[in-house]
């Protein structure tokens, strides 16, 4: 057997097999290549050009890393974070709209799927009638409306929501419908930045009033696109989404991780950091005046721009690019100039931001200063890239998502496999 000095050298740290048949030559040997120990290469020789077991081990390995390496180049994890109800969960169900599931190989909600938001549907029109209610009351604002709403109104005030389906829903329809007409609930609708109310109010109590066939409150219902991408559940955990989107005539898949925005979902976050390509961070713009959930003394705007420094400090994304989504423009715009179709006054930018210096229903500039506020507290090495957006609106979604889309690809692939360009270090 003929073992040259240098394999006899490298035997000793390397996983080398050699060729014991008596007689074998030199010349007559292959050569091909085995990992060592220590994450290096080693020159393996195999017996009359036959592999051994181990080799072909090597060569499962080998492949099974240049398929991951691969499916890694064409795979972008982004991360959606942000303040809770800032619209994170819409995007999500827009890219399911808009784009190819990678699972499926289909785009948008079949039937079924949209029979199953039925219920939320329901319920997020129970939840805002509570909640006019509640607010009409503590602000000693009178009904306006017969006895028998009036007494209506109390008992869908102690329903359980748990126990809240179609049944319950058919009764109380009509009563929703008067109520929504009913000058007490639009008075306490125009004082709806003072208490928890969701943004999807007006729009499922206006479905209620159009009775047109197949909408909310009508026989056969089931809720359309728009519906779901307006219904409201509060994101627990952590979700992911993945489609699929071409560029240059090549699949990519978008890993696109949604979680929870309240403070007591934020310890999770941790979980789905690693490898992160982009940071896709939500703004909802139109909440300047409004206060958290889980803390009725902070100002929503105010903890997400302090959530946002804190983020672009982080080490963990010093090589991710930063996307902002400065949403809900259409609600900002009815907040800074007023909605005169529900006689709706404007609600000033300066009481809650005293260095805004802009004249009163000025809503370029109320949004331009707002999104200076997130300029300002940007504190990662990569550039921000800014996008006004409104989550339901399809359309809008998709012009930005395809604006942004080469750009994502191609810092993905320069920080992950380029030495790092364009991440900052």
């Amino acid at each position: 057997m003929y073992v040259s000095h240098q394999a006899q050298k490298l035997a000793s740290s390397w996983e080398i097999v050699v060729c014991a048949k008596e007689g074998q030559q030199r010349a007559g040997w292959t050569w091909g290549w085995a990992s060592g120990h220590h994450g290096k290469a080693a020159i393996m020789p195999m017996c009359g050009g036959q592999k051994t077991n181990l080799q072909k081990k090597m060569d499962a390995i080998e492949k099974k890393f240049k398929m991951n390496k691969r499916d890694y180049e064409q795979q972008l994890k982004i991360l959606l974070l942000g303040a809770g109800e800032s619209g994170k969960s819409t995007i999500i169900k827009q890219m399911k709209v808009l784009y190819s599931d990678s699972a499926s190989g289909r785009k948008g909600y079949t039937d079924d799927e949209r029979q199953q938001f039925t219920v939320r549907v329901y319920i997020n029109v129970l939840r805002s009638t509570k909640a006019l209610g509640t607010a009409m009351f503590e602000n000693d604002i009178e009904l306006g409306a017969d006895n028998a709403v009036l007494e209506a109104l109390y008992d869908i005030l102690d329903v359980d929501e748990k126990e809240y389906g179609e049944k319950e829903f058919e009764k109380h329809v009509d009563v929703y419908r008067q109520l929504w007409k009913s000058s007490g609930f639009r008075g306490a609708y125009r004082k709806k930045n003072e208490f928890q109310l969701t943004d999807s109010t007006k729009y499922f109590f206006e479905q209620l009033l159009s009775e047109e066939d197949g909408t909310l409150g009508t026989v056969g219902y089931i809720p359309s696109v728009q519906d779901i991408l307006r219904a409201r559940e509060a994101t627990t955990g952590i979700h992911e989404f993945q489609f699929v989107m071409e560029h240059h005539n090549k699949s990519v898949i978008f890993r696109m991780l949604d979680v929870g925005g309240q403070r007591s979902e934020r310890r999770k976050w941790i979980h789905a950091f690693e490898a992160v390509t982009s940071i896709l961070f939500i703004v909802a713009s139109s909440e300047y005046d409004q206060q958290l959930i889980e803390d009725s003394d902070a100002n929503r705007m105010t903890e997400s721009l302090a959530l946002f420094e804190q983020l672009t400090a982080y080490e963990w994304f010093k090589r991710a690019s930063f996307i902002i989504f400065m949403n809900k423009q259409d609600l900002l715009q009815k907040k800074i100039e007023g909605d005169a179709e529900i006689d709706l006054p404007p609600s000033p930018l300066k009481p809650h931001f005293p260095e805004f210096t802009g004249p009163p229903g000025d809503y370029i500039k109320a949004k331009t200063h707002i999104q200076g506020m997130y300029a300002a507290r940007f504190r990662g090495k990569a550039i921000a890239h800014y996008h006004d957006t409104t989550a339901t609106n399809s359309t809008l979604v998709k012009m930005v998502f395809e604006s942004v889309k080469a750009g994502l690809i191609e810092h993905h692939l320069a920080v992950f496999f380029g030495g790092g360009k364009g991440g900052g270090n």
